[in-house]
């Protein structure tokens, strides 16, 4: 497993933890007591968009929730591809989960006022697993570089059928066409 934080720039996370809990309460108006633990920066992994995994607690109808978040922001200094899709990977997202064939994280929220946290962002769930990463090269260090050849066949086969699931689900051709069009 990397140690190596590759995000594009980073934050100081105390602080992104006040924002945050102050940001969620004014989405979640009804909830008490939110609080935010665990933010981090994922290992190898992240160098396009700047992503800080959390965890979130609080309190609702009596019951105490948690529920693990990543949260990702729309690069603005160093910025990877030349175009960066924003809206279409958001609205792709939104569009593959609401259909539930492939597991796709939800969108919990999109925020566009860079003035909250100093750009655009949005939360989505975290979803549990291991991800290959960029550094050191997930083909020559790591998880999957350690793997049986049936092990990675299988993780390769998953990807396919995943990829390929997203051809045949049930979204609606012209809210697919809107979202890679936006």
């Amino acid at each position: 497993m990397s140690d190596v934080i590759v995000a594009p720039s980073t934050r100081d996370l105390d602080d992104l933890s006040k924002q945050l809990a102050d940001w969620m309460q004014a989405r979640m108006p009804d909830v008490r007591d939110i609080a935010i633990d665990n933010l981090d920066y994922p290992r190898g992994a992240g160098q396009s968009h700047e992503t800080i995994l959390f965890d979130a607690h609080w309190t609702q109808g009596g019951e105490r929730i948690d529920q693990g978040f990543v949260v990702r922001f729309k690069p603005i200094s160093f910025i990877m591809f030349p175009d960066d899709l924003w809206e279409q990977q958001i609205a792709i997202m939104q569009l593959f989960h609401e259909d539930g064939r492939i597991p796709v994280a939800k969108v919990w929220w999109r925020e566009d006022d860079e003035s909250i946290l100093g750009g655009k962002f949005y939360v989505m769930e975290k979803k549990k697993g291991r991800v290959t990463v960029s550094v050191p090269p997930y083909s020559m260090s790591g998880w999957f570089f350690e793997s049986t050849p049936e092990q990675r066949n299988r993780a390769w086969r998953q990807g396919v059928e995943a990829s390929a699931e997203g051809g045949q689900t049930g979204v609606d051709r012209g809210a697919l066409d809107a979202a890679l069009q936006s």
